[in-house]
């Protein structure tokens, strides 16, 4: 551990890396004296990102999973991963339907950074009627939800859109 007699901030403030030791008064730097003689920090995680397709004949389910890693001004890392799945069907000539969940999870690997610390729900079920050879109308609804962890309460949203679409015609240009 690291003793400081000021306040710890981000280091992106102040043009370097990691965090510092900040006087309140003054807004200078104050130089850390390590409270042990070693100080060390590893991590190690598997990186990956995946796809699997499954053609029905009406439709299809594609299941995606992936874990990512990307450094953090703090010095530590943030660990990203995705699971999804997505189902089309086709109803009819003229109807087809279609269904989207995700669930992503973000953390912090060093544990500097709880502040975002989260995981996420989506759903969305989708509805897409070709009106003609030009025109499809689409219905759909989309439920997300984000909640941080050491926190109770959680963000919430909820919609429905309905979308017009206009395929414009496609002109031949030959010399």
């Amino acid at each position: 551990f690291l003793t400081c007699d000021g306040v710890l901030l981000p280091g992106l403030f102040f043009g370097v890396g990691g965090t510092v030791c900040v006087d309140p008064d003054t807004l200078t730097v104050i130089p850390f004296t390590p409270a042990s003689t070693t100080v060390s920090s590893s991590s190690s995680n598997a990186v990956y990102n995946a796809d699997l397709r499954y053609a029905l004949e009406t439709g299809e389910l594609a299941l995606h999973v992936s874990r990512s890693i990307t450094p953090y001004t703090n010095g530590g890392l943030i660990l990203n991963e995705r699971l999804g799945l997505t189902g089309r069907h086709r109803f009819s000539s003229r109807l087809q339907g279609s269904l989207s969940l995700d669930w992503y999870r973000t953390r912090d690997t060093n544990d500097f950074a709880a502040a975002i610390d989260r995981t996420t729900t989506s759903i969305r079920p989708s509805l897409h009627w070709n009106l003609d050879r030009d025109w499809t109308l689409t219905g759909s609804y989309r439920y997300f939800r984000q909640a941080y962890e050491g926190r109770v309460d959680a963000a919430t949203s909820n919609a429905l859109e309905l979308t017009l679409t206009y395929q414009w015609p496609r002109y031949a240009i030959s010399r």
